[in-house]
């Protein structure tokens, strides 16, 4: 499965506002799917195959220095 990441969490992993990274989905830029969240309101999710390499790798990289950080408190 892959992962779907909020507006918020893409716009930050490519460096623009949140609300560019949702124009570029409602123009076509950007692949995405709508969800409903918790207010019942509609919520956007981008694959994270569909970001920019650079974004991506931000992405792992962090996720990995996630991984590292709590291997070592596991540790502890």
């Amino acid at each position: 499965m892959e992962a779907l990441l909020k507006a918020s969490e893409a716009s930050a992993l490519m460096g623009l506002s949140v609300r560019h990274v949702q124009r570029m989905a409602k123009s076509g830029e950007l692949p995405y799917q709508t969800h409903m969240n918790e207010r019942n309101r509609p919520e956007y999710l981008f694959p994270l195959s569909s970001l920019p390499d650079a974004a991506q790798q931000k992405y792992f990289a962090r996720s990995e220095e996630r991984f590292s950080r709590n291997a070592e408190t596991d540790l502890v």
